[in-house]
C-alpha cells in the first residue's frame, strides 16, 4: 500500500528517522549542552561539550526544524501505527535497521 508515493516500509523508516531527530533535540535539553567527539588525525579523538544557557536551549525549542518533526511524528504515529498492527514484518524490517545502527 501507498501513501501519497511511499510505501509503508518508507513510512516507517521516515518516522524512525524522525524520533532519531527528536531524541537529539531532548538529550540536548536534557544535559543542557551538545556534545560531540572529533577524530584527529593520526591523534586519536577528543570530546567537545558546550554548556548552553536558557535562552539559546528555548531557540532551539522553537527553531522551525524541531517544530516539524514534532509536527510529522504526530501525523505520522497513527499510520505507524496501523503499518506495525496490520502489517508487522514490514514494520520489523524497518525496525531491525535501526536497532542494528545503535549497536
Amino acid at each position: 500500500m501507498e501513501h501519497f508515493g511511499l510505501n509503508n516500509e518508507e513510512i516507517v523508516f521516515l518516522y524512525k528517522t524522525i524520533l532519531q531527530e527528536i531524541d537529539r533535540y531532548n538529550l540536548i535539553v536534557e544535559k543542557r549542552g551538545i556534545y560531540n567527539e572529533l577524530e584527529i588525525p593520526e591523534m586519536g579523538f577528543i570530546s567537545v561539550f558546550k554548556t548552553l544557557n536558557d535562552e539559546t536551549i528555548d531557540e532551539i525549542l522553537e527553531s522551525p526544524h524541531f517544530k516539524f518533526c514534532i509536527q510529522i511524528e504526530k501525523q505520522l504515529s497513527n499510520v505507524v501505527d496501523m503499518i506495525e498492527e496490520s502489517l508487522p514484518e514490514e514494520y520489523e524490517k524497518i525496525d531491525k535497521i535501526f536497532k542494528d545502527l545503535e549497536e
